[in-house]
Protein backbone atom coordinates (compact mmCIF):
# COMPACT_ATOMS: atom_id res chain seq x y z
CA UNK A 1 0.00 0.00 0.00
CA UNK A 2 1.47 3.46 -0.94
CA UNK A 3 2.41 5.74 2.16
CA UNK A 4 -0.57 7.62 3.38
CA UNK A 5 -0.11 11.42 3.10
CA UNK A 6 -1.31 14.51 5.79
CA UNK A 7 -2.90 17.74 4.30
CA UNK A 8 -4.59 20.66 5.65
CA UNK A 9 -7.19 22.23 3.90
CA UNK A 10 -8.60 25.76 5.41
CA UNK A 11 -12.30 26.61 5.19
CA UNK A 12 -13.61 29.31 7.19
CA UNK A 13 -11.36 29.68 9.83
CA UNK A 14 -11.05 26.04 10.85
CA UNK A 15 -8.39 23.84 10.11
CA UNK A 16 -10.07 20.42 8.47
CA UNK A 17 -7.36 17.16 8.64
CA UNK A 18 -6.92 15.07 5.71
CA UNK A 19 -4.83 11.64 6.20
CA UNK A 20 -5.09 10.14 2.58
CA UNK A 21 -3.71 8.66 -0.32
CA UNK A 22 -5.77 10.85 -2.96
CA UNK A 23 -6.46 14.25 -1.35
CA UNK A 24 -9.28 15.17 -3.62
CA UNK A 25 -11.79 12.77 -2.27
CA UNK A 26 -11.84 14.68 0.47
CA UNK A 27 -15.33 16.54 -0.80
CA UNK A 28 -17.25 13.66 -1.51
CA UNK A 29 -17.12 12.48 2.23
CA UNK A 30 -19.71 15.17 2.79
CA UNK A 31 -22.07 13.34 0.77
CA UNK A 32 -22.33 10.59 3.48
CA UNK A 33 -23.25 12.89 6.30
CA UNK A 34 -26.58 12.62 4.44
CA UNK A 35 -27.80 9.20 4.94
CA UNK A 36 -24.40 6.96 4.58
CA UNK A 37 -23.90 6.98 1.49
CA UNK A 38 -21.80 4.50 -1.01
CA UNK A 39 -19.36 6.02 -3.46
CA UNK A 40 -18.23 3.90 -6.61
CA UNK A 41 -15.94 4.38 -9.30
CA UNK A 42 -16.69 4.30 -13.12
CA UNK A 43 -13.29 3.35 -14.72
CA UNK A 44 -12.32 6.14 -17.41
CA UNK A 45 -9.80 6.81 -19.25
CA UNK A 46 -8.60 9.60 -16.97
CA UNK A 47 -8.29 7.55 -13.84
CA UNK A 48 -5.41 5.50 -15.16
CA UNK A 49 -2.44 5.20 -13.37
CA UNK A 50 -0.37 7.55 -15.07
CA UNK A 51 -3.57 10.41 -14.23
CA UNK A 52 -5.18 11.59 -11.37
CA UNK A 53 -7.15 8.54 -10.17
CA UNK A 54 -9.45 10.74 -8.62
CA UNK A 55 -10.54 12.48 -11.83
CA UNK A 56 -13.57 10.85 -14.13
CA UNK A 57 -17.33 9.61 -13.24
CA UNK A 58 -18.51 8.53 -9.79
CA UNK A 59 -21.54 6.66 -8.73
CA UNK A 60 -22.85 7.05 -5.52
CA UNK A 61 -26.10 5.93 -3.85
CA UNK A 62 -27.61 8.98 -1.92
CA UNK A 63 -31.18 8.22 -1.69
CA UNK A 64 -31.16 7.50 -5.58
CA UNK A 65 -28.13 5.79 -7.29
CA UNK A 66 -26.56 8.87 -9.00
CA UNK A 67 -23.52 9.68 -10.93
CA UNK A 68 -21.13 12.38 -10.30
CA UNK A 69 -18.10 13.85 -12.21
CA UNK A 70 -15.17 15.55 -10.64
CA UNK A 71 -13.07 17.42 -12.80
CA UNK A 72 -9.47 19.73 -12.28
CA UNK A 73 -8.83 22.53 -14.14
CA UNK A 74 -5.99 24.06 -12.80
CA UNK A 75 -5.53 22.20 -9.16
CA UNK A 76 -9.21 23.29 -8.33
CA UNK A 77 -11.34 20.35 -8.48
CA UNK A 78 -15.14 20.55 -8.98
CA UNK A 79 -17.73 17.71 -8.51
CA UNK A 80 -20.73 17.64 -10.35
CA UNK A 81 -24.07 16.28 -10.38
CA UNK A 82 -24.71 14.61 -13.85
CA UNK A 83 -27.58 13.01 -12.87
CA UNK A 84 -30.48 14.42 -10.89
CA UNK A 85 -30.52 13.38 -6.92
CA UNK A 86 -33.68 13.35 -4.48
CA UNK A 87 -32.00 12.92 -1.12
CA UNK A 88 -33.92 10.01 1.16
CA UNK A 89 -36.30 11.16 4.00
CA UNK A 90 -35.77 15.21 3.16
CA UNK A 91 -37.49 17.87 0.29
CA UNK A 92 -33.48 18.21 -0.85
CA UNK A 93 -33.31 18.10 -4.41
CA UNK A 94 -30.16 18.02 -6.76
CA UNK A 95 -31.08 18.81 -10.15
CA UNK A 96 -28.37 17.75 -13.28
CA UNK A 97 -25.55 19.84 -14.04
CA UNK A 98 -25.66 21.49 -10.26
CA UNK A 99 -22.10 21.90 -8.96
CA UNK A 100 -22.27 20.41 -5.60
CA UNK A 101 -18.45 21.18 -4.55
CA UNK A 102 -15.58 22.68 -5.31
CA UNK A 103 -12.16 22.43 -3.38
CA UNK A 104 -8.21 23.01 -4.13
CA UNK A 105 -5.50 20.38 -3.57
CA UNK A 106 -3.09 23.07 -2.21
CA UNK A 107 -5.84 23.92 0.68
CA UNK A 108 -6.27 26.76 -0.34
CA UNK A 109 -9.83 26.92 -0.51
CA UNK A 110 -13.05 25.17 -0.01
CA UNK A 111 -16.68 25.75 -0.78
CA UNK A 112 -19.96 24.09 -1.61
CA UNK A 113 -23.07 24.90 -3.45
CA UNK A 114 -26.43 23.80 -3.83
CA UNK A 115 -25.98 20.39 -2.64
CA UNK A 116 -24.08 19.74 0.57
CA UNK A 117 -27.15 20.02 2.77
CA UNK A 118 -28.21 18.61 6.29
CA UNK A 119 -31.61 16.20 5.30
CA UNK A 120 -33.59 18.47 8.68
CA UNK A 121 -33.06 21.99 6.06
CA UNK A 122 -30.45 21.16 3.14
CA UNK A 123 -28.42 23.40 4.56
CA UNK A 124 -24.33 23.66 3.55
CA UNK A 125 -22.49 21.37 6.19
CA UNK A 126 -18.93 22.17 7.37
CA UNK A 127 -16.58 19.95 9.02
CA UNK A 128 -13.59 20.66 11.01
CA UNK A 129 -12.52 17.35 10.62
CA UNK A 130 -11.84 14.58 7.56
CA UNK A 131 -10.03 11.48 7.43
CA UNK A 132 -9.23 9.39 4.48
CA UNK A 133 -7.27 5.65 4.21
CA UNK A 134 -6.94 3.72 1.16
CA UNK A 135 -6.29 0.36 0.79
CA UNK A 136 -6.22 -1.68 -2.01
CA UNK A 137 -9.37 -0.18 -4.01
CA UNK A 138 -11.38 0.17 -0.95
CA UNK A 139 -11.32 4.09 0.62
CA UNK A 140 -12.51 4.17 4.40
CA UNK A 141 -13.62 8.04 4.83
CA UNK A 142 -14.18 9.41 8.55
CA UNK A 143 -15.22 13.05 8.82
CA UNK A 144 -17.33 15.30 11.68
CA UNK A 145 -16.30 18.29 14.20
CA UNK A 146 -13.53 17.02 16.03
CA UNK A 147 -14.23 13.30 15.15
CA UNK A 148 -10.40 12.52 14.48
CA UNK A 149 -10.68 10.63 17.94
CA UNK A 150 -14.23 10.85 18.57
CA UNK A 151 -16.43 7.90 18.06
CA UNK A 152 -19.52 10.38 17.36
CA UNK A 153 -17.56 10.74 13.55
CA UNK A 154 -19.44 9.30 10.51
CA UNK A 155 -18.18 6.64 8.17
CA UNK A 156 -18.15 5.91 4.25
CA UNK A 157 -16.80 3.14 2.22
CA UNK A 158 -15.84 4.02 -1.01
CA UNK A 159 -15.15 0.94 -3.46
CA UNK A 160 -13.20 1.29 -6.61
CA UNK A 161 -14.78 -0.12 -9.72
CA UNK A 162 -13.14 -1.91 -12.89
CA UNK A 163 -14.43 -0.30 -16.53
CA UNK A 164 -16.21 -2.58 -18.07
CA UNK A 165 -14.76 -4.05 -21.31
CA UNK A 166 -16.39 -1.94 -24.78
CA UNK A 167 -19.14 -4.34 -25.80
CA UNK A 168 -18.51 -6.64 -28.70
CA UNK A 169 -18.68 -5.08 -32.22
CA UNK A 170 -21.82 -6.35 -33.72
CA UNK A 171 -21.30 -8.11 -36.91
CA UNK A 172 -23.13 -6.66 -40.27
CA UNK A 173 -25.77 -8.55 -41.46
CA UNK A 174 -26.61 -9.01 -44.71
CA UNK A 175 -29.67 -6.85 -45.96
CA UNK A 176 -32.56 -8.76 -46.73
CA UNK A 177 -35.27 -7.73 -49.54
CA UNK A 178 -39.06 -7.93 -49.21
CA UNK A 179 -41.25 -8.41 -53.02
CA UNK A 180 -44.22 -6.46 -52.11
CA UNK A 181 -46.18 -6.44 -55.17
CA UNK A 182 -45.90 -7.90 -59.26
CA UNK A 183 -48.02 -8.80 -62.14
CA UNK A 184 -50.51 -11.34 -62.14
CA UNK A 185 -49.37 -14.83 -61.90
CA UNK A 186 -51.16 -15.42 -65.34
CA UNK A 187 -51.49 -12.69 -67.44
CA UNK A 188 -51.43 -11.60 -71.44
CA UNK A 189 -49.40 -8.95 -70.69
CA UNK A 190 -45.79 -8.62 -71.85
CA UNK A 191 -44.28 -5.91 -69.28
CA UNK A 192 -44.41 -6.50 -65.79
CA UNK A 193 -43.21 -4.12 -62.98
CA UNK A 194 -42.39 -5.25 -59.31
CA UNK A 195 -42.52 -3.20 -55.99
CA UNK A 196 -40.26 -4.04 -53.23
CA UNK A 197 -38.29 -2.99 -49.77
CA UNK A 198 -34.98 -3.90 -48.18
CA UNK A 199 -32.52 -1.91 -45.76
CA UNK A 200 -32.47 2.07 -45.89
CA UNK A 201 -29.09 3.12 -47.63
CA UNK A 202 -28.63 0.45 -49.83
CA UNK A 203 -28.68 -0.09 -53.78
CA UNK A 204 -30.40 -2.75 -55.58
CA UNK A 205 -29.87 -5.08 -58.01
CA UNK A 206 -32.64 -6.97 -60.55
CA UNK A 207 -32.43 -10.16 -62.89
CA UNK A 208 -35.09 -11.27 -65.28
CA UNK A 209 -35.12 -15.34 -66.03
CA UNK A 210 -31.40 -15.97 -65.05
CA UNK A 211 -29.56 -12.82 -66.29
CA UNK A 212 -26.96 -10.26 -65.88
CA UNK A 213 -27.54 -8.30 -62.45
CA UNK A 214 -27.97 -4.61 -63.16
CA UNK A 215 -29.05 -1.73 -60.96
CA UNK A 216 -32.68 -1.56 -60.66
CA UNK A 217 -35.32 0.67 -58.09
CA UNK A 218 -38.78 -0.25 -57.01
CA UNK A 219 -41.92 0.02 -59.18
CA UNK A 220 -39.76 -0.25 -62.54
CA UNK A 221 -41.20 -1.99 -65.46
CA UNK A 222 -39.33 -4.94 -67.25
CA UNK A 223 -40.30 -5.89 -70.98
CA UNK A 224 -41.37 -6.79 -73.45
CA UNK A 225 -41.08 -10.51 -72.31
CA UNK A 226 -41.87 -13.20 -74.51
CA UNK A 227 -45.08 -15.85 -73.59
CA UNK A 228 -43.87 -18.42 -71.14
CA UNK A 229 -42.90 -18.72 -67.88
CA UNK A 230 -40.95 -16.36 -66.37
CA UNK A 231 -38.55 -15.40 -63.06
CA UNK A 232 -37.52 -12.04 -61.42
CA UNK A 233 -34.76 -11.95 -58.66
CA UNK A 234 -34.16 -8.41 -56.93
CA UNK A 235 -31.16 -7.89 -53.95
CA UNK A 236 -29.59 -5.48 -52.19
CA UNK A 237 -26.04 -4.45 -51.19
CA UNK A 238 -25.34 -2.54 -48.49
CA UNK A 239 -22.17 -2.13 -46.47
CA UNK A 240 -19.95 -4.81 -48.86
CA UNK A 241 -22.71 -7.02 -48.35
CA UNK A 242 -24.93 -8.75 -50.65
CA UNK A 243 -28.18 -10.33 -49.66
CA UNK A 244 -29.92 -13.39 -50.55
CA UNK A 245 -32.07 -12.38 -53.35
CA UNK A 246 -35.94 -12.74 -53.46
CA UNK A 247 -38.00 -14.13 -56.55
CA UNK A 248 -41.30 -13.88 -57.78
CA UNK A 249 -42.41 -16.35 -60.74
CA UNK A 250 -45.06 -15.31 -63.55
CA UNK A 251 -46.73 -16.64 -66.73
CA UNK A 252 -47.03 -14.96 -69.91
CA UNK A 253 -50.02 -16.19 -72.13
CA UNK A 254 -49.40 -17.78 -75.28
CA UNK A 255 -50.75 -16.41 -78.21
CA UNK A 256 -53.97 -17.29 -79.11
CA UNK A 257 -52.68 -18.77 -82.21
CA UNK A 258 -51.00 -21.22 -80.70
CA UNK A 259 -54.45 -22.64 -78.72
CA UNK A 260 -51.84 -24.10 -75.27
CA UNK A 261 -52.20 -21.04 -73.57
CA UNK A 262 -50.76 -22.40 -70.00
CA UNK A 263 -49.34 -26.00 -69.31
CA UNK A 264 -47.15 -26.34 -66.09
CA UNK A 265 -45.17 -29.85 -65.61
CA UNK A 266 -44.49 -32.48 -62.82
CA UNK A 267 -42.76 -35.55 -63.05
CA UNK A 268 -42.94 -38.08 -60.55
CA UNK A 269 -40.14 -40.95 -60.37
CA UNK A 270 -40.54 -43.58 -58.79
CA UNK A 271 -37.57 -45.46 -58.83
CA UNK A 272 -37.89 -48.30 -55.93
CA UNK A 273 -41.62 -48.74 -57.88
CA UNK A 274 -40.13 -48.92 -61.74
CA UNK A 275 -42.31 -46.26 -62.92
CA UNK A 276 -42.04 -42.22 -64.18
CA UNK A 277 -45.57 -40.53 -63.97
CA UNK A 278 -45.77 -37.14 -66.16
CA UNK A 279 -48.44 -34.34 -64.68
CA UNK A 280 -49.80 -31.12 -66.57
CA UNK A 281 -52.03 -28.70 -65.20
CA UNK A 282 -53.35 -26.68 -68.52
CA UNK A 283 -55.36 -24.35 -69.45
CA UNK A 284 -56.55 -23.27 -73.92
CA UNK A 285 -57.62 -21.01 -75.79
CA UNK A 286 -60.13 -23.97 -77.17
CA UNK A 287 -60.40 -27.74 -77.06
CA UNK A 288 -57.67 -29.58 -78.96
CA UNK A 289 -55.88 -32.58 -80.04
CA UNK A 290 -52.19 -32.40 -77.97
CA UNK A 291 -49.14 -34.92 -78.32
CA UNK A 292 -47.26 -34.87 -75.25
CA UNK A 293 -43.99 -36.53 -75.11
CA UNK A 294 -41.61 -36.29 -72.85
CA UNK A 295 -37.61 -37.73 -71.55
CA UNK A 296 -34.96 -37.40 -69.75
CA UNK A 297 -31.10 -36.17 -69.96
CA UNK A 298 -28.44 -37.04 -66.98
CA UNK A 299 -24.92 -39.15 -66.10
CA UNK A 300 -26.37 -42.58 -67.23
CA UNK A 301 -27.61 -41.17 -70.71
CA UNK A 302 -30.90 -39.78 -72.19
CA UNK A 303 -34.30 -42.00 -72.14
CA UNK A 304 -37.38 -40.98 -73.80
CA UNK A 305 -39.66 -41.47 -71.08
CA UNK A 306 -43.37 -41.72 -73.42
CA UNK A 307 -45.55 -40.16 -75.54
CA UNK A 308 -48.75 -39.79 -75.95
CA UNK A 309 -52.05 -37.97 -77.49
CA UNK A 310 -55.21 -36.18 -75.68
CA UNK A 311 -57.93 -34.67 -76.49
CA UNK A 312 -57.40 -31.08 -74.09
CA UNK A 313 -60.51 -29.22 -72.83
CA UNK A 314 -59.86 -25.49 -72.08
CA UNK A 315 -58.74 -26.62 -68.64
CA UNK A 316 -57.53 -29.42 -67.18
CA UNK A 317 -54.89 -32.29 -65.87
CA UNK A 318 -53.15 -34.21 -68.11
CA UNK A 319 -51.62 -37.36 -66.88
CA UNK A 320 -48.61 -39.87 -68.82
CA UNK A 321 -47.75 -42.86 -66.78
CA UNK A 322 -44.68 -44.79 -68.07
CA UNK A 323 -42.74 -48.07 -66.57
CA UNK A 324 -39.61 -48.60 -66.26
CA UNK A 325 -37.27 -52.08 -66.42
CA UNK A 326 -33.82 -51.96 -64.23
CA UNK A 327 -31.67 -49.46 -66.86
CA UNK A 328 -34.10 -47.31 -67.42
CA UNK A 329 -34.25 -46.52 -63.14
CA UNK A 330 -30.96 -45.89 -63.31
CA UNK A 331 -30.75 -43.26 -65.79
CA UNK A 332 -34.26 -41.71 -63.78
CA UNK A 333 -31.65 -42.25 -60.81
CA UNK A 334 -29.14 -40.57 -62.94
CA UNK A 335 -30.93 -38.00 -64.56
CA UNK A 336 -30.06 -34.07 -64.01
CA UNK A 337 -33.02 -32.44 -66.19
CA UNK A 338 -36.21 -33.40 -68.05
CA UNK A 339 -38.00 -31.86 -70.90
CA UNK A 340 -41.99 -31.93 -72.35
CA UNK A 341 -42.41 -31.43 -75.10
CA UNK A 342 -46.28 -30.58 -77.23
CA UNK A 343 -47.84 -30.49 -80.68
CA UNK A 344 -51.07 -29.10 -81.79
CA UNK A 345 -51.77 -29.45 -85.52
CA UNK A 346 -52.66 -26.19 -87.76
CA UNK A 347 -50.87 -23.68 -85.04
CA UNK A 348 -47.86 -21.72 -86.46
CA UNK A 349 -44.28 -22.81 -86.61
CA UNK A 350 -43.90 -19.79 -84.12
CA UNK A 351 -45.46 -21.48 -81.55
CA UNK A 352 -43.00 -24.41 -81.54
CA UNK A 353 -40.67 -21.97 -79.27
CA UNK A 354 -43.10 -22.45 -76.60
CA UNK A 355 -43.84 -25.75 -76.48
CA UNK A 356 -41.21 -27.15 -74.96
CA UNK A 357 -40.86 -27.36 -71.07
CA UNK A 358 -37.45 -27.93 -68.93
CA UNK A 359 -38.26 -29.26 -65.80
CA UNK A 360 -34.63 -29.33 -63.98
CA UNK A 361 -36.05 -28.97 -59.94
CA UNK A 362 -36.01 -31.86 -58.08
CA UNK A 363 -36.90 -32.63 -54.73
CA UNK A 364 -37.98 -35.17 -52.60
CA UNK A 365 -41.88 -35.60 -51.86
CA UNK A 366 -42.59 -38.11 -49.35
CA UNK A 367 -40.03 -40.78 -50.65
CA UNK A 368 -39.98 -40.00 -54.07
CA UNK A 369 -38.26 -37.70 -56.32
CA UNK A 370 -40.44 -34.66 -57.82
CA UNK A 371 -39.38 -32.87 -61.05
CA UNK A 372 -40.39 -28.93 -61.89
CA UNK A 373 -40.37 -26.60 -64.08
CA UNK A 374 -37.12 -24.50 -63.70
CA UNK A 375 -39.51 -21.58 -64.40
CA UNK A 376 -42.61 -22.64 -62.88
CA UNK A 377 -44.42 -21.54 -59.83
CA UNK A 378 -43.53 -24.38 -57.75
CA UNK A 379 -45.90 -24.11 -55.44
CA UNK A 380 -49.22 -24.00 -57.81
Amino acid sequence: MMPALLTRFSAKGSTIRIRRLFPVLAVLVLWSALGGSTFTALGSASASASSDPVVGDWRVTFGNTTVVAITNSGGTYTVTATEPVQVTGSSCYLPQGTVIATFSESGSSYSGQGGLWSTSNCAFLEWTSLELTLEGDTLTAKYGNGCASSPSCEKAIFTRVTASPPPAPVAPVAPVVTITSGPPHETAVTSAAFGFTGVAGGTYECSIDGGVWKGCSSGESFGSLLPGDHLFQVREKLGGLTGPAASYRWTVDLPRACVLRVARARVFVFTHQHRVRLVIRYKTYRPAEVTVSYGLAGSAGSLALGSASSHFTTAGIFRLPEPLDGGDAAKARAAKSMTVRFRIPKTPSSCGRYYTKRLTIPKKVFGQTVWFQSDSVLAS
